[in-house]
């Protein structure tokens, strides 16, 4: 499976609850990048897949690549810190075409939830010592 198919079936994902949230697009972006999609590319691929464009049904052939690419649908359902009817409906029906069992998509939610908040905690606990650097450094 190409990126850019991957991409698609992520951003419809993300598309999913009818609305296009900011961390949802920081996500996106993220994706984008990593998977090397020029910004205005993923722009295009987004407004296809928001218009009802198609998005690949058959998953990734790979087992690393299919465990892989449902975190990141995970990850896009997740970004808005709200998990709607919607969202756990498409998060099962992916479960089901990506041969994950039914008891493994609570399991790879909550992994990803932990993920993501050890990920926020780390960013908070960033910040002060930033200040506590920059304080001991002004005072050399």
């Amino acid at each position: 499976m190409d990126t850019e198919d991957r991409f698609r079936i992520v951003a419809a994902a993300a598309l999913t609850d009818g609305q296009f949230h900011d961390a949802e697009r920081l996500v996106l972006q993220r994706l984008a990048v990593e998977w090397k999609i020029p910004f205005q590319r993923a722009q295009e691929l987004v407004r296809h897949v928001g218009t009802g464009g198609d998005v690949p049904v058959n998953p990734p052939r790979d087992l690393d690549e299919r465990r892989r690419l449902f975190y990141d649908v995970i990850d896009v359902i997740i970004a808005d810190e709200k998990l709607k009817v919607a969202e756990f409906a498409l998060l099962h029906s992916v479960a089901d075409a990506f041969g994950v069992p039914r008891k493994g998509v609570n399991r790879a939610l909550k992994l990803r939830l932990a993920a993501r908040g050890a990920r926020a905690a780390r960013e908070e606990a960033a910040e002060p010592l930033d200040e506590v650097e920059e304080a001991s450094e002004s005072e050399h």
